[in-house]
């Protein structure tokens, strides 16, 4: 339960905060769910990409 209200609490500010502190409107609000899945999708691309590239290398 608490974690329940602690994510409702988190919503209702996060709205509070993307429109007074951003000055978001509602179009830009809408867009925030699609960009965030689109982020997703890239950094399960990219990360293991990057995890070969800067993994820190074995001594022998």
């Amino acid at each position: 339960m608490i974690i329940y209200i602690s994510l409702g609490v988190g919503t209702v500010f996060s709205t509070c905060f993307t429109t007074f502190f951003f000055e978001l409107n509602e179009k830009e609000l809408g867009m925030l769910p699609i960009l965030a899945g689109l982020g997703g999708v890239i950094s399960f691309i990219i990360a293991p990409l990057l995890g070969q590239t800067f993994d820190k290398k074995k001594q022998s």
